[in-house]
C-alpha cells in the first residue's frame, strides 16, 4: 500500500545526473482491455522520445532513459495480468537500477513523465484526497480491528477476553439464574470497555479520519456507548455482520458502504457549494475563478471532476495561475506553460492543507468549467 513514508522515501532519490522515468497508467479491466492500455503506453512512449531527442543528453543518459521505455513496454505487454489494480505506477531509471512498481486502487490520469526526481505530485494528491476508514467488529468476547484505505483492507489487531457462558441454572425463584446473568454482563461490559479503549489508542496514534463498527444488532448500541466521544461522532456506518465474517465479504460490504458515504457526502458538499455561489457568499465556481481564490489562499475546499485535466499557464515568481493568459495578471511577468494547470491547483491545495473533492458524477460541475470551492473569506 502506497503511504507518506514510500512517498518520502521515494523523494530523496538522488539520480547523479540520470533522470527517473515516472508512469502513470489506467488498468482498470472494467473499464479497458488490455490493449486500450498498451496502446495509450505506446503513444505517451513515442511523446516522450521525440521530447528527449531534442534535450541534447550524453549518450549515457539517453540509453538509460530507452531503456527505461523498453522495460516498461515489456512489463506491460509481457508480465501485467491485469488484474486487481485499477490504475498503476511505476517508477524506473535503468542506470541506477531503480524499479519501483505500485498498484493503485483508484483511477488515476495517464500520463509519463521524465525528470529529475521520481515525479509523485499525483501520488501526494491521492493521498491527499482519501480517508482512512478504521473499521472494529466485536462480539460479546472478541473483536477484531482493521484499517480500511484506498479499498484496501488490513487486519490492524484481534482482542478476545474471557468471558464466561451464560447457562441455565435452576436456583431458588430463578435467583441464581439472574445472578450469573448480571455476572456474565460485566464481563462484557468490560469487553466492550477493552475495546473501546484499544480503539482510542490507535486513534491517538494514527488519526484515521472515520470509523465503522460491526457486529450482532443486539451488541451494537451496548458496545457504541463505551467508545469515546471523539470516535462517536466520527462513526459513519453500523454494520450487522458476524465476529466470523470472512475478509472477503467484509471488504465487499465496506466498498459498497464507503461508497455510498462519500456519494452522499459529496451531494451534501456540492449543495452547499452551489447555495453558497454568488456575489456575497462564500463560494465560487469557473476555472478562472477558482484558481485566483486559490492564488489568494481563499479556498477551504477545491472540488474538482474526477480524471479532469486542462492545459495553462503559471508565474514563476508569485505562482499566479490562469488557463490562458501568458502575462501574469500580478506582476506581469512572462507565465511558463503548463501540461496540466488542474493538477497545478491540486498542489497549491495540498501545500496550503485544503481539503480537495474529486467528484465521480460527471455532470455535477460540468455546468461551472468542472471546478468550484467553497472558501475561508472572501476579499471584496
Amino acid at each position: 500500500m502506497i503511504d507518506k513514508q514510500t512517498i518520502a522515501e521515494l523523494s530523496k532519490f538522488q539520480t547523479g545526473g540520470y533522470f527517473v522515468t515516472s508512469l502513470y497508467l489506467n488498468v482498470d479491466g472494467r473499464r479497458y482491455n488490455k490493449k486500450d492500455y498498451e496502446i495509450k503506453l505506446k503513444a505517451l512512449i513515442k511523446d516522450r522520445k521525440q521530447e528527449i531527442e531534442n534535450l541534447g543528453l550524453n549518450q549515457e543518459v539517453h540509453n538509460s532513459l530507452h531503456t527505461d521505455f523498453d522495460r516498461i513496454s515489456k512489463f506491460i505487454n509481457q508480465e501485467f495480468d491485469g488484474k486487481r489494480a485499477k490504475s498503476l505506477t511505476i517508477f524506473c531509471c535503468s542506470a541506477l537500477n531503480l524499479w519501483r512498481l505500485f498498484e493503485l486502487p483508484q483511477a488515476i490520469h495517464p500520463r509519463l513523465v521524465v525528470s529529475k526526481q521520481p515525479y509523485l505530485r499525483p501520488l501526494n494528491s491521492l493521498l491527499a484526497e482519501n480517508k482512512r476508514y478504521f473499521v472494529i467488529i466485536a462480539s460479546r468476547n472478541q473483536a477484531k480491528l482493521y484499517d480500511y484505505y484506498m479499498g484496501e483492507l488490513q487486519e490492524y489487531s484481534r482482542i478476545l477476553d474471557d468471558v464466561p457462558s451464560q447457562g441455565k441454572v435452576a436456583g431458588w425463584y430463578g435467583l441464581e439464574e439472574r445472578r450469573i446473568e448480571r455476572r456474565v454482563d460485566d464481563y462484557v461490559h468490560r469487553h466492550f470497555k477493552n475495546v473501546a479503549e484499544g480503539a482510542f489508542n490507535y486513534y491517538q496514534n494514527n488519526h484515521p479520519d472515520l470509523f465503522i463498527i460491526g457486529g450482532r444488532k443486539e451488541n451494537i448500541t451496548e458496545f457504541e456507548r463505551q467508545l469515546h466521544s471523539t470516535i462517536q461522532s466520527r462513526i459513519i456506518a453500523r454494520l450487522a455482520v458476524d465476529i466470523d465474517i470472512s475478509t472477503t465479504d467484509l471488504l465487499s460490504i465496506l466498498e459498497k458502504t464507503v461508497q455510498d458515504f462519500e456519494i452522499t457526502e459529496q451531494d451534501r458538499l456540492l449543495k452547499q457549494l452551489f447555495e453558497a455561489t454568488g456575489p456575497s457568499g462564500l463560494g465560487v465556481t469557473g476555472l478562472k475563478a477558482t484558481l485566483k481564490a486559490l492564488w489568494q489562499w481563499q479556498v477551504n475546499t477545491l472540488f474538482i471532476t474526477e480524471d479532469y485535466s486542462q492545459p495553462g499557464f503559471y508565474c514563476p515568481e508569485c505562482w499566479y495561475m490562469s488557463n490562458n493568459e501568458e502575462i501574469c495578471a500580478n506582476d506581469q511577468t512572462p507565465m511558463k506553460a503548463s501540461h496540466d494547470i488542474i493538477e497545478d491547483a491540486i498542489e497549491t491545495a495540498i501545500f496550503q492543507n485544503c481539503e480537495i473533492v474529486r467528484i465521480k458524477n460527471k455532470s455535477a460541475l460540468k455546468e461551472v468549467e468542472h471546478i468550484g470551492a467553497l472558501l475561508r473569506f472572501r476579499i471584496e
